[in-house]
């Protein structure tokens, strides 16, 4: 499988405070491949931590039984962490105001992944052509089911340390909340903890 486009949805309010629900709801993640997956805050319920504070909890199923990664505060570093409890990866945060987004992920093997903004040659090709993007686009939505899939623009990418100057494991889309990973070269349990922990703290 070459790569796996998913799009980050918010959830709606009624979700989010429905006292009935195994956890609050704050986003869906909905991939190409017809999963979805969700976005809740908190902890498992099952985990009893005192070390933690909690950022996000990805589960496969609105239950709770099935939590895929958590991304929780563990003293001075953010960290996911398997069902398991086990390190999937520790998130290196650039010091300075405001809650930036992690500069990069150190896996407990060695590899890292470093987030880059947007290539000036990308937007300088869709500034130029957008008038035909915006016709295809438009040709795409009708005939498809309403979701958009053509190329769009790269906001951030992250790539290993590996392959500095290769393909991105990760790209976010510049529009609609749009990410693509390569499964071969990132966990997606580590790709959406990415692309929450991104739209948490930039949102644009």
């Amino acid at each position: 499988m070459g790569r796996i486009t998913f799009r980050v949805l918010t959830a709606l309010a009624q979700e989010g405070e429905d006292p009935d629900a195994a956890y609050p709801l704050e986003r869906r993640i909905r991939l190409g491949d017809g999963r979805t997956v969700y976005v809740g805050s908190g902890l498992p319920k099952t985990w009893v931590e005192t070390e933690l504070k909690p950022r996000f909890t990805v589960y496969s199923d609105r239950e709770g039984t099935d939590p895929l990664v958590i991304v929780a505060q563990r003293h001075d570093q953010l960290v996911a962490l398997a069902s398991d409890k086990s390190e999937i990866a520790v998130f290196e945060c650039p010091p300075g105001r405001g809650i930036p987004r992690p500069a990069r992920s150190i896996l407990p093997d060695g590899v890292s992944f470093r987030a880059g903004r947007f290539t000036t040659p990308t937007y300088i090709a869709f500034a130029l052509l957008w008038p035909i993007w915006l016709v295809l686009q438009v040709i795409d939505f009708f005939l498809k089911d309403g979701e958009p899939s053509l190329w769009f623009p790269v906001r951030v990418a992250w790539k290993s340390n590996s392959a500095r100057f290769g393909v991105s494991a990760l790209k976010r889309l510049a529009v609609f909340d749009r990410f693509k990973f390569r499964p071969a070269m990132m966990d997606e349990r580590l790709a959406f903890a990415h692309a929450v922990l991104e739209l948490q703290m930039r949102g644009w």
